[in-house]
């Protein structure tokens, strides 16, 4: 399993939440602190090129920024 750290727009969030779950199986999104939103995108290793292509087509339509797990803060 891998987990990929991300920074999204309050206003985004939902929107990122469905377009992951329309890809039924292929990640999980759990949100770690509201103030940031900062969320973690899990997927199976198999599925990380799947997941990649998805959040770089996702980063054209909503602002998407990955961070390194030092800087996640989770219910901070």
């Amino acid at each position: 399993m891998i987990t990929r750290h991300f920074q999204v727009e309050r206003s985004s969030l939902a929107y990122l939440h469905f377009i992951l779950e329309s890809y039924e199986g292929l990640a999980v999104m759990s949100t770690l602190d509201k103030a940031s939103w900062t969320v973690a995108i899990s997927c199976p290793d198999e599925l990380a090129t799947d997941l990649a292509a998805l959040i770089g087509s996702l980063g054209t339509e909503i602002a998407l920024r990955e961070i390194t797990e030092q800087d996640v803060h989770p219910y901070a």
